[in-house]
């Protein structure tokens, strides 16, 4: 990579990183190409340059989100129960919660504008199912005993419970209360698996 193209990929980067600093910190109503310019120094001009819209960039900001929120380390940690593995993904979400909320308010300002606007929805939509296909195959490498269908449920559920959590930690400032409730969906989870109910 020559200097110009890693020039342009830098400020790609501060770029992705900007929008999710101003929408984790005071909402999508305040990313505007203004606002990039003067947090990166990059020019409207620039800004269009290297994204064709405001929501190419947002989508890359979603994609950058999404990737860093997998978690693609457990790989070389052996786990002696689901519940077990189940516990351990709790604590790492939750940790992420605590130590990057401007990150995840981000995160959740962009799944609320896919919820409203077709052409958006559209690519969180697709960047949504392939991190969950990303998450499917770590959970069957873990668990191969645990049929396509069970562990599909397992994981939408782990999504779903995730994704209410952080509206509890951050509108209701209740992480205890959180860790709680998945602990305990933790032992329901196990114990449908058990008797065949998932």
């Amino acid at each position: 990579m020559n200097k110009k193209q890693l020039a342009a990929e830098q400020m790609k980067n501060r770029l992705v990183e900007a929008t999710i600093e101003i929408v984790g910190t005071l909402g999508l109503a305040k990313l505007t190409a203004s606002a990039l310019s003067k947090q990166t120094g990059a020019s409207k001009g620039g800004l269009y340059h290297h994204f064709e819209s405001l929501d190419a960039l947002k989508l890359a900001a979603f994609q950058s989100l999404v990737d860093g929120f997998i978690y693609l380390d457990e790989d070389d940690i052996q786990f002696d129960s689901l519940e077990d593995y189940l516990t351990f993904i709790g604590d790492q979400t939750f940790s992420i919660m605590e130590q990057r909320p401007i990150e995840l308010k981000a995160l959740m300002a962009f799944v609320q504008q896919a919820m409203f606007e077709p052409e958006f929805k559209k690519g969180v939509k697709h960047l949504t199912k392939v991190s969950l296909e990303r998450y499917k195959d770590m959970v069957s490498m873990q668990f191969p005993s645990l049929t396509d269908k069970q562990i599909s449920a397992l994981v939408q559920i782990m999504d779903a419970h995730f994704g209410g959590s952080m509206l509890h930690w951050y509108l209701l400032d209740d992480p205890n209360q959180c860790r709680e409730n998945w602990r305990s969906l933790c032992k329901i989870i196990c114990f449908s698996l058990k008797e065949g109910g998932l």
